[in-house]
Parts: structure tokens; C-alpha cells; sequence
């Protein structure tokens, strides 16, 4: 698994663990930093994307809920929701990585730890928001 892979998955469970309220942003980065067997890359990258998230949270919700016609935002799966968060802030402040890799990841994170029908929902509000191309 590359590296950027390694670091949203260990930033999307950061982020989760914040959205689930059990520990603060420098508490999860803290756990993670000390309690995970990865390289200082890895680390780096995913404290940067959940610091981003957390950060620009607000926006990011805004921009989700915009898209989810009927359906109330708090109803999107916590998985799914945390997902879309990181794949939004990533699209949006690291241009030099390719959107098509940021949600293809996105996509196959969502059937790893979501559904099969969650890579589509993932897929579907991100490609509505075209953020970049």
C-alpha cells in the first residue's frame, strides 16, 4: 500500500474519532502518533489532512449538505460523511495530487469500511461537487 493510501486511511480514522467526540484533534494525533507503527511520511501527511479537516470542517459540511437532495446529513453513515471530509479538503488544498487518485481513493475506502452502495454515494457527491478537474 503507498503512502498517501496509508496516510487517508490513518487520517480518516482520525477523523472519525473526533467526529465520534472521543478525543480532540491533538489527542487523536497524539494516539496515533504514538501508538502506530508508521513511517514519519505517513504520519506527517495524515496529521496535515486531519488538522485540515478540522480546521475547514464547517465549509466542508456546507458543501455536503448542498449536494445530499432528501437526505438529512446527520442520517449519512459516519464512515461516509468523514470520508467525503477528507476527500473535499484534500480536492481542495492539494492541487499537485491528481482529483481522479483523491477519489478514487475515496471510493475504494468507502467499500472497505462502508458498503459496496457507499463507493457510489461517495462517488456520486463528489463528482457533483467538481471542485477541480
Amino acid at each position: 500500500m503507498g503512502r498517501r493510501r496509508q496516510s487517508r486511511e490513518m487520517a480518516l480514522k482520525m477523523i472519525f474519532q473526533v467526529d465520534m467526540g472521543r478525543l480532540n484533534v491533538r489527542e487523536v494525533i497524539s494516539y496515533f502518533a504514538s501508538g502506530q507503527k508508521a513511517s514519519p511520511e505517513v504520519l506527517a501527511y495524515a496529521e496535515a489532512l486531519t488538522r485540515g479537516v478540522a480546521s475547514d470542517l464547517d465549509q466542508i459540511d456546507s458543501l455536503i449538505t448542498d449536494q445530499t437532495d432528501n437526505w438529512e446529513f446527520d442520517r449519512i453513515a459516519g464512515v461516509d460523511r468523514n470520508i467525503l471530509r477528507l476527500a473535499i479538503y484534500e480536492l481542495q488544498h492539494y492541487p499537485e495530487v491528481p482529483s481522479s487518485v483523491i477519489i478514487n481513493e475515496a471510493i475504494e475506502m468507502a467499500k472497505k469500511y462502508s458498503t459496496e452502495e457507499a463507493g457510489g454515494f461517495v462517488n456520486g457527491i463528489l463528482d457533483k461537487l467538481k471542485i477541480r478537474s
